[in-house]
């Protein structure tokens, strides 16, 4: 476990050609994030963001947003903001202040009915199943902590038999220490899933003709599915069947100890994501960001970040940062084409 930096995260967004994988549901992905306003009140901004499909007709809302002192009903969001037209993806984020009444462990979750029919590796064909995410954290006044945030959205689509990759740029405002690993995700009450397996099980791709020991994209083994637990980065080398798989992303808060200089965990925040595999046969883009610098405090940083793409595609470069939440000074990008 290593201590959580605040990293610039760059990707280069790969559109898919082709017809998109059908969805029967309006939930993409969902997080919650706890956001301190004032320590000595106990008072925290509750943040619900959910991602959703606009080509639904269902609108997110009417979920129960708990908490270990009190809930809410969400309200209908029947215009969400749109991120991605060509995606299909809008964002809608609920929030609520909260003033706790005393110190100690807090619960956050949300549950929202009707989770996707048709996640090929969820067992949900009855739509019996419901959207579910949580978040916890510690509420204190001497340790004044907010929960970690999730900077990069869950908008990455990928291509059967080429490796996807996903780093949900989890960032803690505190400076804490941060740890990643894969979950099953949670439905009715927050127990898990039914009948939940991986996305690399030999079933998504025996039956449609892949090779499953040799199904990684150079041919040379099965897939993997895994997490980095210190970046955060997931990559499975390869996809199988195309369509829609859920997966869940646990980022654990540590503190340092400043009696002992050990870690003490200190809460933890879940994404619940869609991952759309497609029948395509693009070619990642490529970064250029030349070699790693290192400066001392108050220099200037200046650096060209260069992308393209093998198959001539539009690439978009876009940058994750928690240092744009700084009051001073703010990064300055000059974006190019050509």
């Amino acid at each position: 476990m290593g201590r959580a930096i605040r990293r610039m995260l760059l990707s280069g967004l790969l559109w898919c050609l082709g017809a998109g994988v059908a969805m029967a549901t309006h939930i993409r992905a969902g997080e919650i994030k706890v956001e301190l306003i004032n320590c000595q009140s106990m008072t925290y901004r509750i943040s619900l963001i959910v991602y959703t499909n606009t080509l639904s007709n269902t609108q997110f809302g009417g979920g129960r947003l708990n908490w270990t002192q009190g809930s809410v009903v969400v309200p209908k969001f029947p215009n969400p903001t749109i991120i991605s037209q060509t995606l299909h993806i809008a964002r809608a984020i609920f929030t609520q202040d909260v003033t706790f009444t005393q110190e100690g462990t807090v619960m956050i979750t949300y549950e929202e009915g009707h989770r996707n029919v048709g996640t090929l590796n969820i067992d949900n064909s009855l739509d019996d199943q419901n959207f579910f995410v949580d978040t916890q954290f510690e509420v204190s006044r001497s340790r004044c902590n907010s929960s970690p945030a999730f900077l990069v959205p869950p908008v990455d689509e990928g291509c059967q038999s080429r490796v996807f990759v996903h780093n949900p740029g989890a960032s803690d405002p505190n400076g804490d220490s941060l740890s990643f690993q894969l979950v099953t995700p949670k439905g009715n009450n927050g127990g898990d899933v039914k009948a939940y397996v991986d996305p690399n099980d030999s079933k998504f791709y025996t039956p449609v003709g892949i090779d499953f020991n040799h199904a990684n994209q150079d041919k040379s083994g099965p897939p993997t599915f895994a997490i980095n637990p210190t970046s955060g980065l997931v990559t499975w080398d390869a996809p199988g069947a195309a369509g829609i798989y859920g997966i869940a992303i646990k980022v654990t808060e540590w503190k340092m100890d400043p009696v002992d200089s050990t870690w003490k965990f200190s809460g933890y925040a879940v994404r619940d994501m869609q991952i759309s595999i497609q029948q395509c046969a693009n070619q990642p883009p490529t970064l250029t960001a030349g070699s790693n610098l290192c400066v001392q405090a108050g220099e200037t940083v200046s650096l060209n970040l260069f992308g393209s793409d093998p198959d001539h595609d539009p690439v978009i470069i876009e940058v994750f940062t928690d240092v744009f939440d700084a009051a001073s000074p703010q990064p300055v990008l000059r974006p190019a084409s050509g």
